[in-house]
């Protein structure tokens, strides 16, 4: 269900270089969200980090809710990028199981 892949790059330098790449992959990112940076404003302490990047192709989008208007539940797609034990991972949940 998961995908997840092991970078060497930095936190921030994957979350920079994804920001980048998606679009030249056809997506467009929708959002995204910092959630360790919103847990530390509420006095929340994470050792981790962890960015979530809402993102969607048009197209693709168009076909999925044309077949079936329940597939809204799946989106946007989230792409996360997180810290695990010293270790930049980057993150998405497999569209088949839900599909």
């Amino acid at each position: 269900m998961f995908y997840i892949v092991e970078s060497d790059k930095s936190f921030y330098e994957a979350t920079l270089d994804l920001e980048a790449v998606i679009p030249r992959l056809g997506f467009v990112i929708l959002g995204s969200h910092d959630l360790s940076a919103v847990l530390r404003d509420k006095g929340i302490e994470l050792d981790d980090e962890c960015k979530v990047f809402m993102v969607t192709n048009y197209r693709q989008m168009e076909k999925m809710l044309a077949a079936d208007m329940r597939l809204g539940l799946t989106l946007p797609w989230h792409i996360s990028v997180f810290t695990e034990n010293g270790a930049t991972k980057i993150g998405v949940l497999r569209p088949e199981p839900l599909l």
